[in-house]
C-alpha cells in the first residue's frame, strides 16, 4: 500500500490473529522532517514509541504504548524557541473493516486504517504515534519569563487592563 502519512509503520492485521504484537518505532530524520511541517513546529529532534498490538473482540484492535519526544515550538507571545520533552502514554483503538470506533455513545472516523479485503487489512502505527504527538503539544507554548504585555485605554504597558472598554466610553462623553 503506497502511504500518505509521514510517519508509516503497518501491521497486517492478520499478524493480530494469534496475539500480540510488540513494535518499536524511531522516526528518521526524513520523517521528523515531514512531522515538522505538518505539526507546525521548528523542530523534532527525537521521536520514539514502543507500544503493543493486539485484536479485540468484534474486529477492533487495539494499541498502548508509551511515546517519547523532543519538540521545538515557538513562544506564542515573544516568539522565541520552547524546548519541550514528551512523554506520554498512548492507547488506540480502530476498526480497519469500517474505519470507525465506538467511543462511548460517540461514532469517531480514524485515520491509519486500511480495510479488510483481498489482501487483508492493516493498521498503520505510526500514524497512531504521530496523531497522538499532535495531541500532546502544548497549544499555547510559553517561554520562561515571557509575559503578555498590559494594555489600557491608552495602550501604554501600565494602563488598567481590567477596563477594556474605557477607550470607547471616553469617546462617549468627549464633547464634540
Amino acid at each position: 500500500m503506497d502511504t500518505k502519512y509521514e510517519l508509516s509503520r503497518e501491521i497486517e492485521t492478520s499478524d493480530l490473529a494469534e496475539g500480540e504484537v510488540e513494535l518499536e518505532v524511531r522516526a528518521s530524520p526524513a520523517e521528523r522532517a515531514a512531522l515538522v511541517r505538518r505539526l507546525g513546529v521548528i523542530a523534532l529532534d527525537r521521536l520514539e514509541a514502543r507500544v503493543r498490538a493486539r485484536r479485540l473482540s468484534g474486529g477492533i484492535y487495539g494499541v498502548r504504548g508509551r511515546l517519547s519526544a523532543d519538540v521545538v515550538q515557538r513562544c506564542v507571545i515573544s516568539l522565541e524557541p520552547v524546548a519541550t520533552s514528551l512523554d506520554e502514554a498512548m492507547s488506540v483503538t480502530w476498526s480497519p473493516d469500517t474505519g470507525w470506533v465506538d467511543e462511548g455513545e460517540t461514532l469517531v472516523e480514524v485515520e491509519g486504517a486500511r480495510p479488510s479485503g483481498e489482501d487483508g487489512g492493516a493498521i498503520d502505527i505510526g500514524e497512531a504515534v504521530a496523531q497522538q504527538v499532535a495531541l500532546a503539544l502544548d497549544p499555547y507554548p510559553r517561554a520562561p519569563g515571557a509575559q503578555v504585555p498590559a494594555v489600557g485605554h491608552d495602550g501604554g504597558p501600565d494602563a488598567d487592563v481590567r477596563r477594556p472598554f474605557a477607550a470607547l466610553a471616553a469617546l462617549r462623553r468627549r464633547p464634540d
